[in-house]
């Protein structure tokens, strides 16, 4: 009987965190906002929009390494969306 339970404990609980799982992915709407505290220097990853809170100018461009076309310059306070931006540069 002991060999029995030791077998079908970790098999019942195997399955009870398999059907406990979700059985298909399913991607987030909406958006997600990443915030730095006092940025400075470039940030990478495809942007779709700019919010420039800081007090400093907020340069984006088109390619990774704050490095290829300048799609914009944000002032302070300023925001604006951009389709192919993947840095922004906090000077």
């Amino acid at each position: 009987m002991r060999r029995v339970r030791a077998f079908v404990v970790p098999v019942f609980a195997a399955a009870t965190v398999a059907l406990a799982s979700p059985l298909t992915a399913v991607a987030a709407t909406g958006t997600l906002v990443l915030s730095h505290q006092n940025p400075s220097g470039c940030f990478d990853g495809a942007v779709s929009r700019v919010q420039n809170n800081t007090d400093q100018l907020a340069f984006v461009y088109d390619s990774q390494g704050c490095v290829g076309e300048l799609l914009g310059v944000l002032t302070p306070g300023e925001s604006r969306d951009f389709d192919f931006a993947t840095s922004v540069f906090v000077s």
